[in-house]
């Protein structure tokens, strides 16, 4: 008989361990407490062994939970530039081959590449720090401009690209009249100025920007894409007389 009823009691210790309301103190020193039901008092707990039991279910939740915290801040880490805070390379050949995968035709979407000319001289004649600022400036001024929906990353250098949508103004409606080319020499345009404006600024007015742009075409790999954009940016570099 008193084996039954201790064995009725480690059962509703056990049964009622999710409102025990324990608050055990980790070697990290929070706590863990289980919540109660509406209106439920906190029970005595009786068996030492329900609480040791709860005590550390508890401390299992919240170390993977700070598990999963830390492995979500490394993702992120692993996928943003360093310097400018932006996405990095790894973080755009994701987001290309997502984008590719998702295009229902051509025209989806449009890759832009973008190059900031004679940063070089930036660097030679104001100092690395200037360079540097100059570019978390523009990676600043560059993700402003573009609209919802839309990537920016830094591919590295003074280099970045940016996926945009060809079929959206630059108030982020849908214009039927506009032809995807009118859109991106649009937004060409702003990103160019935001880059000249940076620079003076900073001092190096002589900074410019060269934009590729390449459309998106049913089939195409995320390697050919590119290769088109970054073909397109050397064409307009070469024709302004721009230096690397």
């Amino acid at each position: 008989m008193h084996q039954d009823i201790d064995n009725q009691s480690h059962q509703t210790d056990i049964h009622q361990g999710q409102h025990l309301g324990v608050e055990p103190t980790y070697s990290n020193g929070q706590r863990f407490i289980f919540p109660l039901a509406e209106g439920e008092t906190l029970p005595k707990a009786s068996n030492p062994e329900a609480v040791r039991l709860f005590s550390r279910l508890g401390e299992f939740a919240t170390e993977n939970l700070a598990t999963k915290e830390v492995n979500q801040a490394l993702e992120e880490e692993l996928r943003t530039d360093s310097l400018t805070g932006i996405s990095n390379r790894r973080a755009f050949k994701e987001e290309l081959n997502s984008r590719i995968e998702a295009a229902t035709g051509n025209d989806d979407f449009a890759l832009m590449f973008i190059d900031l000319d004679k940063f070089k001289e930036v660097n030679d004649t104001l100092g690395h720090d200037t360079g540097d600022d100059l570019l978390i400036k523009v990676a600043n001024r560059l993700q402003i401009n573009l609209r919802d929906g839309e990537f920016i990353a830094r591919l590295g250098g003074d280099e970045f690209v940016a996926i945009v949508d060809p079929k959206i103004t630059s108030n982020d409606r849908r214009d039927p009249t506009l032809k995807p080319e009118d859109v991106i020499d649009g937004l060409k345009a702003r990103l160019t100025g935001e880059v000249s404006t940076v620079a003076e600024q900073l001092g190096a007015p002589f900074v410019g920007a060269s934009i590729g742009v390449a459309f998106y075409q049913e089939g195409e790999s995320a390697k050919d894409l590119l290769s088109r954009a970054d073909a397109e940016m050397y064409r307009v570099k070469q024709e302004k007389g721009a230096n690397r």
